[in-house]
Parts: structure tokens; sequence; C-alpha cells
């Protein structure tokens, strides 16, 4: 983008005619045209695709709010914008007491009046009071305030080079479905892959930094009615292959344990919870550095009360349920584990799902988890935000878990695939991401803690355009101060892609975004509700998605590995 006057004046224009809630539901930046093309797996510019050439769009909507002074999340504490009247802030997290002690609240929107925020959200969030940024010109002139814009945001430069391998494709060899895939990988140059699949839990991994991958196989105990795998390597390079599974109407996480790299898997250990006809989904795993595993998964003790909303060519969002977030513990490599503790208040209506973690170098446990309100009597789930929260032990969490940046929109109960995200970098700093549903389309965000978890940076939008279609994200941090975030979506692309781009605490994003898929996956099959993303020594990145591609009739795991040079 050229940053003449002649440009300046006409992106502010463009802002100004914009009537921009606070979750910017217009997106004005679009005017704002990238210079930058997109690059493919070899190197060359991506012509006609405006998801990759858009990627490098700077959204001023996002920006203009960045004026507001030391503008983060933080508990207890509400942002003000400068010259408006007392009250009209952000709240991150207001205190005790809620309505019935003469307090108030509100959710979103598009909560039904009347509703009162149920135990498992009360105490994560106190009153919310929206600022409504209209943009720096219309706000300043609702104000008869004189307004000087500030400069637009520079150009990203292309900081980060890129360079895309071949694809593999990882699941050859298991016919019918396979999609659904996570990635770990491990020194020296290891990488495991784990998918729905092989007529069950689907594994491959590779031994040379993922340039060729062995045969896939099935993990053992997942036979039968599995889904939702996660996977984890310890400090001692066992690798944790985790999954949900089914029987006996009792619905539960199995962890298998392999002590040669993945070559087996001889220790299988179901986590069945105490009763019977239960709920469970989605479990997400880590390993302290000390050895300690953990668990999340999302736990409701009735099937019964859990209403699911699925699509053709899909997985399935909520329409009712008694869904919490929890965690379990091992201490002796998974072989025992200890009960099942709530990630977040309101047991049994948390409404949290979707609950990715980190152990610190400390021990401490963070884990970020999608909360949705649950109304009490009839278990309805509304819009949900995301929600951090911190443990030193794993058995006791906080009553306030932090909202991260609920002006910024909800996210659907419908929303069938699984992108929180969470992760860190060389130096600590923590990554979260998130999408959100409005009817300017799907967003997805990026939000940054520098200081683990206490305050949260107001988030940057990671996805371009504004289309609904789903933009599932994923993570992983890098050297110190830099996050590489991938999405995979249908649109506006022929089909599914994945995409990889690069992003500086300091310095933002670091030039455009990178599409690591070559061929497009057909919308008509699921790819899966998440992608696997993970970093390798030397600079590298392992990326691995599913996708139907060339006329197949299933979706099939691929692999590729992504070479980042850092440099101008």
């Amino acid at each position: 983008m050229n940053r003449d006057a002649d440009q300046l004046a006409a992106a502010f224009l463009a802002l100004a005619r914009v009537n921009s809630r606070a979750d910017f539901e217009a997106d004005a930046a679009q005017v704002l045209a990238d210079s930058h093309r997109a690059l493919n797996g070899t190197g060359r510019p991506v012509e006609g695709d405006e998801e990759a050439v858009t990627s490098g769009i700077h959204l001023a909507a996002a920006e203009a709010a960045d004026l507001l002074t030391d503008d983060r999340v933080v508990f207890g504490q509400e942002r003000t914008v400068p010259g408006w009247p007392p009250g009209t802030g952000i709240r991150a997290q207001a205190s005790w007491p809620g309505p019935a002690h003469g307090g108030s609240w509100r959710f979103d929107d598009r909560i039904p009046r009347g509703h009162h925020r149920g135990p498992g959200m009360t105490w994560a969030r106190g009153t919310v009071r929206k600022a409504r940024i209209l943009g720096l010109c219309v706000a300043a002139a609702s104000l008869a305030l004189a307004c000087t814009p500030a400069p637009a945001p520079p150009t990203a430069p292309v900081t980060v080079h890129w360079s895309v391998s071949g694809v593999t494709d990882v699941s050859r060899g298991c016919a019918g479905q396979n999609a659904e895939v996570e990635t770990a990988t491990a020194p020296p140059g290891y990488v495991y892959d784990l998918w729905i699949g092989c007529a069950g839990i689907g594994f491959a991994r590779s031994t040379d930094g993922g340039r060729h991958f062995g045969p896939a196989v099935r993990v053992p105990g997942s036979a039968g009615p599995s889904w939702d795998p996660a996977i984890a390597v310890a400090p001692d390079g066992t690798v944790y292959a985790a999954y949900m599974h089914e029987s006996d109407h009792v619905a539960y996480p199995v962890v298998a344990a392999s002590f040669d790299h993945g070559a087996s898997f001889p220790q299988v250990v179901p986590l069945i919870p105490p009763v019977t006809g239960n709920w469970g989904d989605r479990d997400f795993i880590a390993v302290s550095p000390t050895g300690e595993v953990y668990v999340t998964w999302d736990y409701g003790p009735s099937a019964a009360a859990v209403k699911l909303v699925c699509g053709k060519a899909q997985s399935c969002g909520f329409d009712t349920g008694d869904a919490n977030a929890v965690i379990q513990k091992s201490t002796d490599g998974g072989k025992t584990w200890g009960p099942i503790t709530p990630a977040g208040p309101g047991f049994p209506r948390n409404g949290g799902v979707g609950a990715p973690l980190l152990v610190q170098p400390d021990g401490r446990i963070d884990v970020l988890y999608l909360g949705h309100y649950v109304s009490p009597g009839t278990y309805q789930m509304h819009p949900g935000h995301e929600f951090f929260t911190s443990s030193a032990n794993g058995t006791q969490w906080p009553s306030h878990p932090l909202e991260l940046w609920p002006g910024l929109g909800a996210i659907a109960t419908q929303e069938w695939w699984i992108d929180e995200n969470l992760g860190a970098d060389a130096a600590g700093n923590l990554y979260a991401t998130w999408d959100t549903q409005a009817s300017r389309g799907d967003v997805g965000w990026l939000s940054v803690s520098t200081d683990g978890g206490k305050t949260w940076d107001r988030p940057v939008r990671v996805t371009p355009g504004h289309s609904r279609a789903p933009h599932i994200l994923a993570s992983v941090g890098g050297p110190r101060g830099v996050a590489y975030v991938g999405w995979q979506t249908d649109a506006p692309a022929p089909g599914y892609a994945t995409y990889l781009r690069a992003y500086s605490v300091t310095k933002g994003w670091l030039g455009p975004a990178v599409k690591v898929s070559p061929a497009y996956g057909s919308r008509a099959i699921w790819p899966g509700d998440t992608f696997g993303l993970a970093t390798l020594p030397g600079g590298k990145i392992a990326v691995s998605w599913g996708s139907a591609v060339g006329g197949g009739q299933d979706s099939e795991i691929w692999a590729a590995t992504v070479s980042v040079a850092h440099g101008g």
C-alpha cells in the first residue's frame, strides 16, 4: 500500500462512512488494499486467491481502537475512551455482586432479554459495558471534537520468507474417511500425526523431520466409536495419544502411551467417569517438564441434557447441554488418573467446551476454553466467549476466569469446528486464537499476553474477507516474540485450503500469508474440526490437514514442512 496523502484521506473517509459497533461489525479496512501477493507452495504469487492475498490487509477498523492508552484486557479494570462519559468503557472483569445484589450484567445482543447469567459464567464476568466505537472520525464528530487522523497502519514488511515442501499422503493405506488431524513434534526430527481414521484413530510418524512418513496404523483400543484425537510428547520422549471413546453408554477419554517414539503403544488407559449415561467430547493433552500428564475434556453428567445441531459435510454444534470444561491429572506416566475436576466455575452448568492447555516451565497449567451461558432448567446454550484460567497444580482453579474481549463478538453455539487454541513462544509469550460469528461474517482473531496471561492485548484480525464460511484456526509459538498462525477455510477459494502467516509481538504481521496446501479440498466432504501445526528444529513448521482432493470421495490426511527464514 502506498501511503501518500490521497490514500490516507480515502482510507479514513471510508472508515468514517462505517457505523461500526464495538465488535467492528463493518469491515471498513477492506478498502485498504495490500500490495503484497501471497506465495504458493512453490514460492510463486497466488493469483486470484482472495483469502491469501487479502490476508495482508491491515484492518483499520480494529486499529482505530488501538489508540486507547494501554489497551489490554485486565482483571478488575474498565477501559474508557478519552473524552467519553464515564461508564462507556469496556470492563474486562467486574467484581461481585451480581443482579441479585444490586449489580447487572450483559452477555451479548443475541441473548434473549431477561436472561440472567447462570453460575457457570456469572462468577467469570460481571458488568460488561460495550463502548460503541464508531471509528476515529465518526466518534470524534459525534462528540463535536476535532479529528486529526493518525497515519494509516503501514504495510506489513516482508520479513519472513517461506519455503513449502512437497506434500505427503500420510493416511495412505487407511480406507475410508480420514479427517481431523493433530500434530506433535520432538527432537531431533520426529513428527507425529494423529487423526480420525483407520477404522478408529489413525497414527503415523516421521523420523526425518516430515520428509517421509511410515505406514498409517490404528491406535490400540480405538476401534469402534472414537473421535477427537489429541497428542503430546513428554520431555523424556514418551508419546501420549489421546482420543474420545464411547462404550456401554459411557463417553470418556483414552490415553495411549508409546515409549519407543511412536513405534508401538503398549499402554492404553481409559479415563472412565464415575457415572453412566454421561456425555463427553473434545479432549486435549499436555505434559509438564517433570512428567505430569494433564487431560482436559468436555464432560456432562447426563447425555440426555445434550442436544446437538449437525449438518451435512460438517460435525456438530450445540442446542442444549450440561457441558463443562474439566481436567484430570496423572503423576505416574498415564497409568492412573486423578478425579474429574472442573476447570471453571458453576459445575454442572459451566458451559465450557474445547479447553486447550499448556504447562509452563514452573508447572503452572494454563487453559483457554470456550464458555457458553447455559440456562438453568432447560440447559439451553447461548453464544459464548473465550475464557483464560490458570492453576498452580491442576486441582484448584479460580472462580473468576478472565473473559477475553467479549466486545469483539460472540461465538455461535452452532460453530462445529474446534479452533480455540493456546500457544507459547520461546520467551513464554502466550497466543490465543479463536473466531467469532456475526452479520459481517466469520472472523478469526489473535490475542497476545506477555505477562503470563494476566493481561491480553487487543486482538488483531487474522482472517480476511466477509465470508460466513468457517475459518478453522491454529497457532504455535516460534522464536522469542513470534507466533505462526494458520487457518483452514473453503472461502472464497474453490474449496478447502490451508494458510500460514507469521506474527510478531513488536512488529505485527511479518508479511502476507502462504498457501500451504497445493490443491483445494471438496466443500462437500468434511475435512475435520482441526488441523495440525507444530514447530521443528531449524526454523521449520510441520503442517497437516484433512482434505478430499482430485475428485476423491473421502478426505485424506496430508502433511508438508514449511521452512521459515526471518529477515528483510
